[in-house]
């Protein structure tokens, strides 16, 4: 399968994308590969560049203007579970001697939504009120984030592996708190939310956005928070590994109108993510550049 948009060309066939980038016609162009989840891969209310990126590698191709040859790995909906069940392609890149210039993961999120239900304790059977969020939590919690860290171990061991002068760059997740609902895809099937829903299956009090101390709003920063850590703590001490965190960088992602649901940007958040994390790729060293003609 291969999608071309201007100079860019997004391939999903190892095969090819491995012999077009040896083509005259695209050899000059950098080689990035995109593994990971729908912050990739959601396709949204807006499903094409003419309404608008419906994610974040949409967007970070509008953010481009040089071109690049495009490997898109990602999957809706992913875990890290999920992802280690397809063909290892950095070993297959590597035996071909194909140059990868960055590889971009997004992954861990969904590893903590699908098991959210089963992480939590039941607020009402608590025979004392909560007071620290971590008491809310149950062993799964832990166990699930050691699964995400071999994830990104592995990962980073292919890496040095197959292609070792290839950088990671990863990113954090953003705590859902604006909005509240899930994805329609118009055709009334619904997928979502993965938060709030659950926590009011387990009888936690409502969320209160006015409320800084609101207890539900405490608990989904907390479960963002410990995935965030997990991940920057992994790439910061690996050499060549990046962490990218729009919340540390500042950007300010509390309106409605950067949010498609409850854990997936707009076209507009993807965009505002976009811009900045193409500055934060600059700044270290990691834009895909075009090899130009001697």
């Amino acid at each position: 399968m291969k999608m071309v948009f201007g100079y860019h060309k997004i391939y999903k066939n190892r095969l090819v994308f491995s012999q077009d980038v040896r083509s005259p016609m695209r050899r000059s162009f950098p080689n990035v590969v995109m593994e990971g989840d729908s912050w990739f891969a959601y396709p949204g209310r807006k499903t094409n560049f003419f309404k608008g990126p419906s994610n974040l590698f949409d967007a970070l191709i509008s953010e481009i203007p040089e071109g690049v040859n495009w490997f898109d790995s990602a999957i809706i909906g992913a875990t890290t579970a999920r992802i280690r069940k397809e063909p290892n392609y950095i070993r297959y890149f590597g035996a071909r001697r194909v140059n990868i210039s960055l590889l971009c993961i997004s992954a861990g999120g969904n590893d903590v939504f699908n098991r959210l239900e089963h992480m939590l304790y039941d607020y009402n059977k608590k025979s004392e009120p909560y007071t620290e969020v971590e008491s809310c939590f149950n062993g799964l919690l832990n166990k699930t984030l050691i699964e995400i860290e071999s994830y990104y171990l592995d990962l980073i061991k292919s890496r040095n592996q197959y292609i070792p002068n290839t950088p990671i760059l990863g990113h954090d997740y953003y705590p859902p708190i604006t909005r509240k609902r899930g994805f329609y895809n118009g055709k009334g099937g619904k997928i979502g939310p993965w938060v709030n829903s659950v926590m009011t299956l387990k009888g936690y009090p409502a969320k209160n956005v006015m409320n800084s101390d609101d207890l539900r709003i405490r608990l989904i920063k907390y479960i963002h928070q410990s995935v965030s850590d997990t991940i920057r703590r992994i790439l910061a001490t690996h050499e060549n590994c990046f962490f990218y965190s729009p919340f540390h960088r500042g950007i300010k992602l509390n309106s409605k109108k950067y949010w498609d649901d409850e854990i997936h940007l707009s076209p507009d958040g993807n965009r505002k993510v976009a811009k900045d994390m193409i500055s934060f790729i600059k700044n270290n060293g990691l834009y895909p550049k075009r090899k130009l003609k001697k």
